[in-house]
Formats: structure tokens, sequence, C-alpha cells
């Protein structure tokens, strides 16, 4: 569940800088989406939390997050969205049609997960290493894994390897998507 005192949200018009008073009050979560797909105006924040309905696992720090929530900033409805026994689940990012691309590591492995709805898994796919950050443009998702290797993942298909980072290179990130030309 979420945890803290409410936070008041507001939205704020660019340019002008008119702030309205949207209806949720949240804590503990970062608003990272206006989803046109879902419908106009409905802009969503998403959370990563201990799910009721399926085990969790605990790390050093207490139990780990295993299901994603979806919060409408319009009136503060939470809906879960997706969630996995005794994994660490987290938002990976947007696809470019505005979906969901949700992570999920358990004693298995990594897997993404692109979701359409509540509860509606529309693909899964096995990575052979987490994923430490996306972007996505008019190519497909991009995404960087913890051994630094880049894959990009377009919807239907499984990631595709495109790079690896050099030997001994100490940090390696991802800046992106590209620009269209």
């Amino acid at each position: 569940s979420i945890t803290g005192a409410p936070v008041q949200v507001y939205s704020i018009t660019v340019p002008g800088g008119r702030l309205t008073t949207l209806g949720a009050k949240l804590s503990s979560v970062v608003p990272v989406s206006v989803a046109p797909w879902i419908g106009p105006g409905h802009s969503g924040a998403w959370v990563a939390e201990v799910s009721n309905t399926v085990p969790h696992s605990n790390g050093q720090n207490g139990p780990i997050a295993n299901s994603i929530s979806r919060i409408d900033l319009n009136i503060g409805q939470k809906v879960e969205w997706f969630s996995a026994a005794n994994a660490a689940v987290s938002v990976l990012g947007f696809t470019a049609s505005g979906t969901p691309l949700i992570q999920s590591t358990d004693a298995s492995g990594t897997t993404i997960v692109r979701l359409t709805g509540p509860g509606a898994v529309a693909e899964t796919y096995s990575l052979a290493n987490p994923a430490v950050g996306s972007a996505t443009d008019a190519h497909g998702t991009w995404l960087l894994d913890d051994a630094g290797d880049a894959l990009i993942y377009q919807e239907g298909a499984a990631p595709v390897l495109l790079a690896s980072a050099p030997a001994g290179l100490g940090a390696f990130g991802l800046a992106g998507g590209c620009a269209a030309r």
C-alpha cells in the first residue's frame, strides 16, 4: 500500500502555468504518463507496491513490491494492473502505442510484460539480464540491461540485441530515443 502523508496533485498548463487541482492525493508515487489510449484527459500515476492477493518476497529493507497499480489522477481511483508471486516488479517504460512495459524478476529470471489493461497481458518475453533503463521512439523501446547490452523491443516481437558495451567501459547509459527524420 502507499505510505506517507497524502499530497494534493495538480496539473499545470504549458504555456501559461495555470494550476488545476486534481482529485487524486498521492504519496510515494511518481506520475509518469498521460495515457491517451485509455481516453482523453486520463492521466495516471503508476506505483509499484506489495500485492494483497499473491505472495511476496522480502529483502533487506522489508517486503519487495510485486504489483503495479495505476492511479487515475482526476478521481484518485487505484486499479491493480499486474502482480507476480514472489517477484520484484517495476514499470520499465511505455511502448510506442502507450501501453505499459513491466519488468518482473523472480528466482527463474527476468521477464518483460506488455499490458493492454488491468490484468490484460498482451505479450511476455524473457531477458538474459534485468533492464536498467528504457527509452521509446518511433523505432521501438530501447532497453539497456545490467550487463551493458542494448536491445530494441517492438510490439509483437522478442527484444533484439543490438550492441554490447565495450569491455572495460566504466559506465554505459541510455540517453534516449532518436528523433524522427
